[in-house]
């Protein structure tokens, strides 16, 4: 059939529903880029001019950021891989990172690098079977093309149809176009193509007029302003499922309002979820993964059919002889958001904080900024599977940091089950505002209900985007009205001890060499069955150290032996290419690595200073809390000794009784009511464990231990706290704070 959308073109029914909806790419403009084809490379695309006063960039953004070595600051020293690809490149040289193909490239050699040797071996065999993950964009009907919505039944059809095929392409377009789409896309001195600069008008107008704009011709971004233009249907559909997300509704529980209100035209779960989903233009892609939560099918798992962990089958066939996945993960794609972040003026003006508001002072420490985990990275070239690209590390206003958070959590009280969600923040936001629900950029949750046992394959879509983001992506800057290349870079991951040794592939805080920081080791309780390691400074009294004179009797806290980058990536090599299962196991106690994690290939991060300790976990869920074990007597059946530091059981209930009677007269700003500290220790958060130790602590602890040394003790660590949470810190506070811990913890093991 003849296409009426303008294009002119013999398509099929369904493609041409779509052009007429707008869930394709525009097609009007293939005409010109065939043209431009046939004439070559000689003659440029047109230019549309913008006006005067936002007709160029340069007048819009200030000058680049100057160099971590501007204030004097020694940067930190690179990997040897890293800096040997940094040394002498130039725009002209070879290996340098210019475009997709390279991009690819970069992701396969990440792909090898982590998927090889023992690590993450399978038994199975890698058999081959029918990729059917392929879905029809449109919405199901083919008579036809309706202005909106009259029955719930269409949009329930599509729903159950993007539900059963659970893929994420789009059927029914012209190959030749896309394949003309790709060989066209060669980069300009910009970073953008000639079809880029093609569309620049039309985005811009339909920008203006809070229309939906394409971001790409496999996806669809929406503008916030089009909610001005929504039919009364679809503003229906979005208050009743902004009602139930509000309210916390079960899908039941929604389903039973229509006989509540039978007069009412309340929309199904599933109309609402589909419509929503039409509008945003986003949709979620769907992973199989282990019934176990082991392992994704993604990277290197992607064909097989059986998980190499605990040997479950991948699909259940049903009566139909249908194979489906028996559990789905749903990775949400985080690089449409952000392009449509930029297109939104009031977020797009949220995210000049970097550029434009944060100014970095020499000497203190105010932000992420301000560290050397990001002021290493400026002046230097991006690097990607070994090759240097063209374009350095945040060298544009508009280039995004990232950090990237996981723990996981127990959904339900038996606390039988844990699921683990993957959360990305967006450190160009300003600090007040970054770490607001509606900025946090959720990724997908692993369901579970065990611990993953290959992490790297949950996050591989994510590290796929992140490699991706860091080539570059085309987006609209609504502020300056044109195109740019849209970049991003991860800096931090954090998370608890057990979350990161997860992430980074390490043994954990149990075993042998603990610290991803430095290389302590530890020691085992004498004549013991806790097979668990411990990690004194002092452990000149232990029998590894009396009966072996290899044994270090006293570690320095001054000169810990640090971790590098080169060696844990050396280290993390030798462990991943072990000839046998038992020389793995032995390098892998050692040094406490597992194997080559997924991240070292992201070189914005600096193993292991990019993982720093979550000061939340460490402190509020497992200082405050093991103290206060100690004082009780109830720490690891541990008793006091020759020290005098135990409470009385009536001094702590009066402590715990003046904690609760506290809350009487504490204005509510300040946080929930504390419990009785004597009687619900359990019931204690992070939040409820700092406001006691800050604040009621100091008070209730005075002159109630028998040795005041203790409290004393006690009073060191709250000052050393207070100054952490400063909203700014210079650097002489910062040794101060190192110093202090130094002596804090010397103090406590004597």
């Amino acid at each position: 059939m003849l296409c009426t959308c303008g294009c002119n073109q013999q398509l099929s029914r369904r493609a041409i529903k779509n052009h007429l909806l707008g869930i394709s790419a525009p097609r009007l403009i293939t005409a010109v880029v065939k043209a431009c084809q046939a004439l070559g490379r000689t003659v440029s695309p047109p230019r549309l001019n913008p006006p005067k006063k936002l007709r160029s960039s340069r007048r819009y953004f200030p000058s680049l950021p100057a160099s971590a070595n501007v204030d004097g600051e020694a940067d930190f020293v690179m990997s040897g891989d890293e800096a040997t690809s940094n040394r002498g490149m130039s725009l002209g040289e070879g290996g340098v990172v210019d475009d997709e193909g390279d991009t690819e490239l970069a992701i396969k050699a990440a792909l090898d690098d982590v998927w090889s040797g023992l690590h993450h071996d399978g038994s199975d065999s890698e058999e081959e079977y029918d990729d059917d993950h392929n879905v029809e964009e449109g919405y199901g009907d083919d008579h036809g093309v309706q202005e909106g919505y009259n029955d719930d039944r269409d949009l329930e059809e599509e729903y159950n149809g993007g539900e059963d095929n659970g893929g994420d392409s789009v059927e029914g377009e012209d190959p030749e176009f896309w394949n003309m789409y790709g060989r066209w896309n060669n980069h300009h001195e910009n970073g953008l193509s000639a079809l880029d600069m093609l569309d620049e008008e039309f985005e811009r107008n339909v920008v203006a007029h809070g229309e939906f704009m394409y971001d790409n011709p496999c996806s669809l971004t929406y503008d916030l302003n089009i909610a001005g233009k929504l039919t009364e249907r679809d503003m229906s559909i979005l208050r009743a499922y902004t009602f139930k997300v509000d309210s916390h509704l079960t899908d039941d529980a929604f389903a039973k309002i229509p006989f509540a209100f039978p007069k009412e035209n309340v929309p199904t779960v599933k109309v609402c979820r589909s419509r929503l989903q039409a509008l945003s233009g986003f949709k979620p892609v769907r992973y199989d993964c282990c019934i176990d939560s082991c392992c994704c099918f993604a990277g290197k798992h992607k064909d097989r059919i059986v998980c190499p962990y605990c040997g479950q089958d991948r699909y259940i066939t049903d009566r139909r002889g249908r194979r489906k996945a028996r559990k789905i993960f749903n990775y949400l794609p985080f690089i449409p958001r952000l392009v449509a972040m930029h297109a939104n003026p009031t977020k797009a003006k949220e995210m000049q904080y970097r550029a434009f508001e944060h100014k970095h002072t020499a000497g203190k420490i105010s932000d992420v900024f301000d560290s050397h985990i990001y002021r290493r990275l400026l002046g230097k070239r991006v690097v990607m599977g070994g090759a240097t690209a063209s374009h350095k590390y945040f060298s544009d206003p508009r280039d995004i940091a990232l950090g990237l958070s996981t723990d996981g959590f127990c959904p339900f009280k038996r606390r039988q089950a844990t699921a683990w969600p993957l959360l990305l923040f967006d450190y160009n936001l300003a600090p007040e505002i970054r770490f607001h629900a509606g900025n946090r950029i959720d990724l997908g949750t692993i369901p579970g209900p065990n611990k993953p046992k290959d992490f790297d394959s949950f996050q591989w879509p994510a590290f796929e985007e992140f490699i991706r983001l860091q080539h570059g992506v085309r987006a609209f800057d609504v502020l300056a009205d044109e195109f740019f290349v849209l970049r991003g870079y991860l800096l931090l991951v954090f998370g608890d001890i057990p979350a990161m040794s997860m992430v980074m592939c390490m043994t954990g805080h149990n075993g042998f060499s603990p610290c991803r920081m430095c290389k302590i080791q530890g020691v085992q309780i004498p004549n013991s069955q806790n097979n668990h390691y411990y990690v004194p400074l002092d452990r000149s009294f232990h029998p590894t150290v009396t009966e072996f004179d290899s044994g270090i009797a006293v570690y320095d806290a001054v000169a810990l032996p640090l971790r590098t980058e080169a060696e844990m990536l050396r280290q993390a090599k030798e462990v991943r290419d072990a000839p046998n299962k038992t020389q793995k196991g032995r390098l892998s106690k050692a040094y406490g690595i597992k194997g080559v994690s997924l991240l070292s290939n992201i070189k914005s991060l600096c193993f292991p200073l990019s993982f720093p300790y979550d000061f939340m976990h460490l402190i509020w869920e497992n200082v405050i809390p093991n103290l206060i074990s100690l004082w009780t007597g109830e720490f690891k059946g541990l008793d006091e000794g020759d020290g005098e530091y135990q409470f009385m059981p009536k001094v702590w209930e009066a402590i715990g009784a003046a904690t609760a009677d506290a809350g009487s007269t504490i204005p509510s700003v300040f946080g929930v009511r504390p419990p009785n500290l004597a009687k619900h220790k359990s019931s204690y958060s992070a939040e409820a464990w700092s406001f006691w130790t800050l604040y009621l602590g100091p008070v209730l602890l005075r002159r109630r231990f028998r040795n005041q040394r203790y409290y004393k003790h006690f009073m060191e660590l709250v000052k050393l706290l207070q100054i952490c949470l400063q909203f700014e810190i210079t650097t002489d506070e910062v040794q101060a704070v190192r110093d202090g811990f130094i002596n804090w913890v010397e103090d406590y093991e004597k």
